[in-house]
């Protein structure tokens, strides 16, 4: 039996954030309708990578190390703060181990695109059997909106506190890096920043986005931010090994 395990997240500066609903008022993911996103940006809640229906993934064989080359599906979906769709963003994918045989990158129509992936050579592959893939384009930071004005002010000024599930009332994106034990804390000399970001920055600690924001102390003049998400493929099939007997190592 092959065994795929998918994990997708959103990572902030310092603490691992999973995909979820901000609050009551804000919508959850892709619940925009058909409508196109009025605004064109994306947003890092709502922006997300999947294996593809019918993922094929080849398996390495616990026992004997065997596998078979298959191509594979990668699936971007990119929805604004609204949850609308967002067309015509280029999204670029990297990936620790294996090849894009179309090409790293692919442009959204209907507020989802999708890239072709194919496994290397075997003798290549991650010590731990685990693939991780991570995707990336140019949209906004989520915030709490829990008045629904479309505007980041849910700020307490008598406790000076947000109101929120998040300390900060939004999601501080860091740039993308491969988080190699996924604890969703990027660690000098064990993580893995993506080749084309050099040296990796972590979040600036201010709301980066297009969405009006009043609360002074989190405001930035900088209106977008790389947004990304990532996930992972396990190579190994644990169900059918007899000897030795194997754990997940992708998490």
């Amino acid at each position: 039996m092959k065994k795929i395990l998918l994990l997708t997240t959103l990572l902030g500066a310092s603490v691992l954030q999973t995909a979820c609903d901000l609050g009551a008022d804000t919508p959850a993911f892709g619940t925009g309708g058909a409508a196109a996103s009025e605004t064109g940006v994306p947003a890092v809640e709502n922006f997300r990578v999947d294996l593809g229906d019918g993922f094929a993934m080849t398996i390495i064989d616990p026992d004997t190390g065997a596998y078979t080359p298959a191509d594979n599906t990668l699936v971007i979906s990119a929805f604004d703060s609204s949850g609308a769709p967002v067309d015509g963003i280029t999204v670029n994918f990297a990936i620790e181990w294996g090849v894009f045989p179309e090409g790293t990158s692919c442009v959204t129509s209907g507020g989802t695109c999708s890239v072709a992936w194919s496994i290397a050579t075997i003798n290549t592959a991650p010590s731990d059997s685990c693939v991780r893939i991570v995707a990336y384009t140019t949209g906004e930071e989520s915030f709490y909106d829990g008045n629904g004005n479309n505007t980041f002010d849910d700020f307490d000024t008598t406790s000076g506190l947000f109101n929120l599930p998040f300390v900060d009332g939004f999601i501080d994106v860091a740039e993308p890096y491969f988080d190699t034990n996924w604890d969703g804390i990027y660690t000098l000399g064990t993580d893995i920043p993506i080749p084309s970001f050099g040296s990796h920055d972590a979040g600036d600690g201010n709301y980066n986005g297009a969405s009006s924001c009043t609360t002074t102390n989190f405001c930035s003049s900088t209106t977008s931010v790389t947004i990304w998400d990532t996930t992972y493929i396990d190579l190994k099939d644990e169900t059918t090994a007899t000897v030795p007997a194997l754990t997940n190592d992708c998490v």
